[in-house]
């Protein structure tokens, strides 16, 4: 069942970047998309290849495919629509022994790989 592999990663964006690992499948037949460790809130984040129908907000398009742009009390809006669309499903372990076993479970590197150290709280400055 071991058809997934760690690797370092981050978290956030430029301004506020996280170290964290990711999970990436070795294997056609991994039922898994990709895994996250948002390492802020301990949650590990599973994205499934299964995917269902949802509905989600998108830019609207005008007729040359760019985001129609309105102005609301002097300020420039993008305009949004509904619209049924693909999702892959996402799993969410909060709890960080189910983490643990998950990662025991599906990565390769579980044993290699010190995902752990990520599970600590930061020391806060004083």
């Amino acid at each position: 069942m071991k058809n997934m592999m760690l690797y370092k990663s981050g978290w956030g964006t430029e301004s506020s970047f996280v170290p964290t690992f990711k999970m990436i499948p070795t294997l056609s037949d991994c039922p898994f998309n990709e895994v996250l460790f948002d390492p802020n809130s301990k949650i590990l984040a599973v994205v499934s290849k299964e995917k269902k129908q949802a509905y989600r907000l998108v830019p609207k398009l005008n007729d040359k495919g760019r985001p129609v742009i309105v102005t609301e009390k002097g300020v420039p809006v993008e305009v949004q629509e509904r619209k049924l669309m693909d999702n892959f499903y996402e799993y969410y372990l909060e709890n960080l022994d189910d983490v643990q076993r998950f990662i025991e479970m599906f990565a390769i590197n579980s044993e290699s790989f010190d995902w752990k150290e990520y599970f600590k709280e930061e020391k806060k400055q004083n």
